[in-house]
């Protein structure tokens, strides 16, 4: 599989210094890059998962670099687990990717783009190039490195716009992610090259039980800066000033969902480690819930909503990667399907909330609801992205199917706290989206202005990828799991 998995790397690396190259030589050929480079990613996304279902999910670890005193320095982990989430995270941000080719351009009325759009392209490139190169990584200096590079194109991304905000807003998060990064990933590294010699994910079942916590406890510290939880959530509603496809890639499938995919690696290399180590990872968690939770009623901006959402739905990811602790198998079974949920569905909300600021300008929910009110496409999408992030069945199975396969760590009474503001946290969140939803399906407030109908492909792309993935998560991903990680 490495001749495979080298086309679905390379191209987005490739594809990043053309970025920089057309930047220099006056950006001629921008428009024609990006389509080859979204559609490259949708389709391949798709083909490369079905030629591992078509080898019978082969398992491999490639070292491509070791070192005298580092031990493993680079290399790849090929498995059924990292496979399923790179073909969500290409397809995913293919789609975003096709939708900037419209967003970016002079007629938007929220921020016109006149120049400069290659700037865009080659941080967006490098963002989907570190994150897909983070999924396979198989060591820790290699997973620090990637953690480091898409800290850097978040920091590009954020700052794009320009002005006192935007570079404030990219600062925050910069200086956050890279203090996790050394505070939590530099000394693990540290710790397991005095304890081992070595930095490869599969020596850690080699530590001391003490030595497991705490490499845990280190890693989740740098999850939690990279994904927004207590105490570091704050950058992340700030960084709402990026381009809105940066906003749907940062939130749908890149750094936010790295930090509990980061845990998932960490928590099944180490082995076994005691119940209470799950504790390490929920009570922050059960912090950010709360903090999501009490804001929802208060937020009047649509990205902020969907930003505080994620950070919700990224702590009930790490609710599932705790499991882990129970049975590793149904732990990465629940956090991949509803990594693969969260993605198309939190990608397509910000990208349709991205239509409302074209059109209008604005993202003040006040001012767009009429707007999306007299658009049935934008209404009716939105319906759907919002019923599936609240857990409503018919929408999304991840969080009914979550909830129930979560039961039986009931008796344990903080995953019984956790289990409760879990559910708060959907109601409330359905209630406000309700209200919302309710007063745009009263305006009468027109709004005849037309938008690039790539715009609208992408999202309805996202949306039927969205029962497709689901599909075979069922049918192919989480038995394959099953069958042996």
């Amino acid at each position: 599989m490495l001749v495979e998995l080298l086309l679905l790397l390379c191209v987005p690396v490739i594809l990043f210094l053309l970025f920089i190259i057309e930047g220099v030589s006056g950006e001629k050929h921008v428009k024609y890059l990006n389509l080859f480079g979204s559609i490259y990613l949708i389709v391949y996304g798709v083909l490369f998962y079905l030629l591992y279902w078509l080898e019978n999910f082969p398992e491999e670890h490639i070292v491509l670099y070791s070192a005298p005193g580092l031990g493993e320095v680079y290399g790849f982990l090929i498995d059924p687990f990292s496979a399923a989430f790179s073909s969500v995270i290409s397809v995913v941000a293919g789609a975003i990717m096709l939708y900037s080719t419209g967003y970016m351009t002079p007629g938007n009325n929220y921020h016109p783009v006149t120049s400069g759009k290659a700037r865009f392209y080659a941080w967006m490139y490098l963002f989907i190039s570190s994150v897909l190169l983070f999924v396979y990584s198989s060591s820790m200096i290699q997973l620090l490195i990637n953690f480091e590079l898409m800290s850097l194109a978040c920091w590009g991304l954020i700052s794009y716009y320009g002005g006192a905000e935007a570079t404030r807003s990219s600062y925050k998060m910069l200086i956050i992610t890279h203090l996790g990064a050394y505070a939590g990933l530099g000394i693990a590294i540290a710790y397991l090259l005095v304890s081992t010699g070595d930095t490869s994910l599969l020596v850690l079942d080699k530590l001391t039980k003490g030595g497991k916590v705490f490499i845990v406890a280190a890693t989740m510290w740098a999850a939690i800066t990279k994904s927004s939880q207590f105490p570091t959530y704050s950058w992340l509603p700030d960084a709402m000033i990026a381009p809105t496809p940066t906003s749907a890639l940062l939130h749908g499938a890149t750094m936010i969902e790295m930090g509990p995919y980061l845990m998932a690696r960490i928590l099944y290399y180490v082995g076994d480690v005691h119940v209470y180590v799950s504790y390490i990872i929920l009570l922050p968690i059960i912090l950010s819930l709360l903090i999501s939770t009490s804001m929802y009623p208060l937020l009047k901006d649509g990205k902020r909503l969907l930003a505080y959402s994620t950070i919700a739905e990224a702590s009930i990811m790490y609710f599932t990667v705790s499991m882990m602790i129970y049975n590793k198998t149904i732990g990465l079974e629940l956090f991949l399907l509803y990594f693969t949920v969260h993605a198309f569905l939190k990608s397509s909300g910000f990208l349709l909330m991205g239509i409302a600021g074209y059109v209008t300008g604005t993202h003040e929910l006040k001012k767009i609801i009429g707007f999306i009110g007299s658009n049935g496409f934008l209404y009716n999408a939105l319906l759907i992205v919002l019923f599936g992030l609240s857990g409503i069945p018919i929408f999304s199975l991840s969080k009914i199917y979550a909830l129930v396969k979560m039961g039986p760590t009931l008796s344990n009474p903080v995953y019984l706290v956790t289990y409760i503001v879990v559910l708060v946290e959907s109601l409330v969140f359905l209630i406000v989206s309700m209200k919302w939803m309710g007063k745009a399906k009263e305006a009468t407030m027109g709004y005849h202005v037309s938008f690039p109908k790539t715009m609208y492909v992408s999202i309805i792309l996202l949306l039927i990828f969205l029962y497709v993935y689901q599909f075979l998560c069922f049918t192919t991903m989480l038995p394959s799991i099953g069958g042996g990680f």
